[in-house]
C-alpha cells in the first residue's frame, strides 16, 4: 500500500486531501507542524510527502531539508498558496521533486501518488 504523509497547518485542507486519498486505498495521515512532521515522516517512511511552504511558522524549506537528511532519497512535492519561480527553483535545488500552487486539484495529487506507489512496488 502507498504511504503518503501530508505537511500542511490548514488543517481542512490537509484532512481532505488525506480523505480523498484514503478512498483510493492509500494510507494518507497528516501533521500540522514541524515536530509532528518529523515524527510522523521518520515512523511511516512515506512513498511522497506533501509540504506546504509555510507550516505554522516553520519555513517549508527548513522542513524539507530535514526531511532529506532523515531519507535523502524522500519523495517531497512542496506546496505554497504563494507560488512564484524564484520560490520553486528554491525548493527543486533543495530536493523537492515538484512544485507546486495551491489549490492542487485533487486528481493531480491523485497521479503524483500513483506514479510514486509504481515506482515502489
Amino acid at each position: 500500500m502507498t504511504k503518503v504523509l501530508v505537511i500542511d497547518d490548514e488543517e481542512v485542507l490537509a484532512r481532505t486531501i488525506c480523505s480523498y486519498l484514503r478512498r483510493r486505498d492509500v494510507e494518507a495521515i497528516h501533521a500540522l507542524d514541524r515536530g509532528d512532521a518529523l515524527s510522523k515522516f521518520a515512523s511511516l517512511r512515506p512513498d511522497v510527502t506533501f509540504l506546504d511552504f509555510r507550516v505554522g511558522d516553520a519555513d517549508g524549506l527548513e522542513i524539507l531539508g530535514q526531511l532529506r537528511r532523515l531519507d535523502p532519497g524522500a519523495h517531497v512535492v512542496m506546496m505554497t498558496g504563494h507560488g512564484d519561480i524564484e520560490l520553486a527553483v528554491q525548493a527543486m535545488k533543495q530536493g523537492a521533486r515538484d512544485f507546486m500552487t495551491k489549490p492542487v486539484p485533487l486528481a493531480t495529487i491523485a497521479t503524483i501518488v500513483a506514479g510514486a506507489g509504481e515506482k515502489s512496488a
